[in-house]
């Protein structure tokens, strides 16, 4: 993690169960990932770093099936109880730095793969090779990262 303090799993608990999240997901974030992922029922999407799960519901709203992972059981309780969950969605507990995306992902399986604000506190070099190898030829991955205080950007690429 490139010169970073490790946040504990007790920070992000405490962080996940007094309600905090990351950033408010707003009609332009939605529109802009419409367009460029061009989510359709049945595809699969997983959410890495997914917090208390509103985006993975969004997700799951557009008819992927998405699996969120988490470093934070608080953060994953707090996804569970939250709902709808659309009938596709489902979260896990993992530490993404320490254990990577779990093996029991297929390679080349899967259609999205969303960072949103995670990025920044996950070892990018690891995580991106995982993601390389999940992803399906056309795949995307979605990744919002602060930037600057106020318009944090979204980039998008894919495998092909």
């Amino acid at each position: 993690m490139m010169g970073r303090t490790a946040v504990s799993v007790e920070d992000w608990d405490r962080y996940h169960q007094d309600g905090r999240s990351a950033r408010v997901i707003g009609d332009m974030e939605i529109r802009k990932f419409f367009d460029h992922a061009e989510p359709r029922k049945g595809m699969q999407a997983l959410d890495l770093g997914c917090g208390r799960g509103a985006w993975t519901r969004q997700m799951g709203r557009y008819g992927l099936r998405t699996v969120g992972y988490d470093y934070s059981p608080a953060a994953v309780a707090a996804a569970r109880a939250g709902g709808p969950y659309y009938g596709q969605v489902s979260f896990e507990q993992c530490d993404l730095n320490a254990e990577g995306i779990p093996v029991s992902v297929e390679p080349a399986s899967v259609d999205v793969v969303s960072m949103r604000m995670s990025l920044e506190h996950l070892d990018r070099y690891r995580l991106m090779g995982d993601v390389r190898r999940i992803l399906r030829p056309g795949g995307l991955a979605y990744v919002m990262t602060k930037v600057m205080e106020e318009d944090p950007p979204s980039i998008f690429w894919s495998v092909g």
